[in-house]
This record gives structure tokens, sequence and C-alpha cells, in this order.
């Protein structure tokens, strides 16, 4: 059986089951149970057994410098963590508070145990999270940017479309030099104004139905001039041709044209 010093001395070793007097009974019991003769590495692989068995009551400081700690440092709650901020700590002569475990992982004892401290897997999964939410926010934001500069883009176009429709509806009443013709000075604005109040949709289905109805207009006079010009085409034609023309005399009495020799003379 292993003296109760020993028992105790070896558990000052071990933080979080220190200072618990049920912790000593209990390693004390193991140890009977296993044998006398025990060496201070025996008794330490029990503590560490009934440790990892989770027997062994925690120091009441030690839980609640963890509990603290672990709370504001949540994403490094993981036994290896754990371990290693006990070894620092000790190796500092430190006490175990919440503010030395702080102290230490900001760096202000070295910034070596930062490279060693891991996250734990649900703090990853959150920062995972977060960045795919990062991710998610910026695309949209991207896509809300790309919208609003393709409606942009559309908006500018269509105000000059609409520009160029009125300005082709309203034309005649405009001067060679682009000044309202004066017997439409009062009629002017109220015109464009009245345009510039149509619906898009309806502003292009007036424009078309003006523009058509200036071309039919416009398409017999212009049919008038290709026949005139084809008529004096063909008159000169056969004025300057230097070709004779060919006559045909025509029986008065048949009214059919002499053929052969049968044609009269001209001398009778």
């Amino acid at each position: 059986m292993a003296p109760l010093f020993s028992i105790k001395g070896n558990l000052s070793k071990f933080p979080k089951y220190r200072d618990v007097i049920a912790n000593e009974g209990l390693v004390n019991s193991k140890c009977v149970e296993l044998g006398a003769g025990w060496s201070d590495a025996e008794i330490c692989s029990v503590i560490r057994a009934l440790g990892f068995e989770g027997r062994l009551a925690v120091n009441p400081d030690y839980a609640a410098a963890f509990g603290a700690f672990f709370e504001k440092f949540w994403g490094l709650k993981n036994d290896a963590n754990e371990h290693l901020l006990v070894e620092r700590l000790t190796s500092l002569k430190m006490p175990i508070t919440a503010e030395n475990l702080e102290a230490v992982v900001s760096g202000g004892y070295g910034t070596e145990i930062q490279k060693q401290l891991t996250a734990n897997q649900v703090w990853r999964k959150a920062q995972q999270e977060i960045g795919e939410a990062e991710q998610a926010a910026k695309a949209e934001a991207q896509r809300q940017r790309d919208e609003f500069l393709r409606k942009k883009e559309a908006a500018e176009q269509q105000a000059l479309e609409i520009d160029r429709m009125i300005n082709e509806i309203v034309g005649y009443m405009l001067d060679a030099r682009g000044a309202v013709k004066r017997e439409y000075a009062l009629e002017y604005k109220n015109k464009v104004a009245g345009l510039r109040a149509l619906p898009f949709a309806e502003l292009t289905a007036h424009y078309d139905a003006v523009i058509a109805g200036r071309q039919e207009r416009k398409m017999p006079v212009e049919a008038v001039r290709a026949a005139v010009k084809t008529d004096a085409q063909a008159q000169r034609k056969t004025i300057f041709s230097t070709e004779a023309p060919e006559v045909v005399l025509v029986n008065p009495n048949t009214n059919q044209p002499f053929t052969g020799s049968r044609q009269p003379s001209l001398k009778s």
C-alpha cells in the first residue's frame, strides 16, 4: 500500500485533481487493489488512468479558471490545449487562473504556445460557416452591383432612344438650325411634354405609327416621280434614235395592213 503523503504529493503534480480529499482516498484504494510497493511513477500512472476514466473530481479553482477561460476562448476547448496551458503555467510557476490562461494565450509570455494550440471541431465548423456566409454575402453584393449597373445602362440607353424618337416625331416643327418654327412656338413644348409622359411601350408604338404614316404619304409621290422619269427616258430614246421608225400602211376599206406587192402606189 502506497503511503498517503506519497499519494498526495503525486496528486499535486496534477493541478486538475490536487487538493481534493476524495481523490486521495480513491487513488489510495486503487493502490491497495493493485498491491503494495508502488513507486511515484506507478502512482502517477494510476492517477492518469482514473482521470481518463473520469472517476477523479476536478479541483474547484481549476474548474473555475478553465470554465471562465473556455467561455471566452471556446474555440480552444479541448484536452490537448488544456494540457499545454497547464504545462506552460506550471513551468512559469504561475497559479492556474482565467487571467493567467488568457495572458499566456495572448502571447504575454511568448508566442510559441500559440503555434501549438489547436482549434476544436466546433470552432472550425463555425469558422467555415462564417467564411461561407461572408463569401455568399460578397457574391450577393456583387450580383446587386452588376444588376444595378445593368439597369443603369439599360435606363441610359432607353433615355437616348426616347430622345431619338421624340426628335424624329417633332422634327417637322424645327427649322434647319434646330430652332422651333414660329408657327409651332406654342405647340412645341406641350407636344414634347406629352410624348415624354407616355410609357416607353406607348411611345414606341406611337413612333412606329407616325413613321409608317409618313412612309405611306411619301410612297405615291416617289412612285409618280419614278413613272415620269421612266416615261421621259423612253421619249428621249425614241427622239434621239438613229434608226428609222417602222411605217405600216393600213387599207382603209378593210382596216388591215397592206402586205406584199398589193400595197397602193403613193402616186395614185
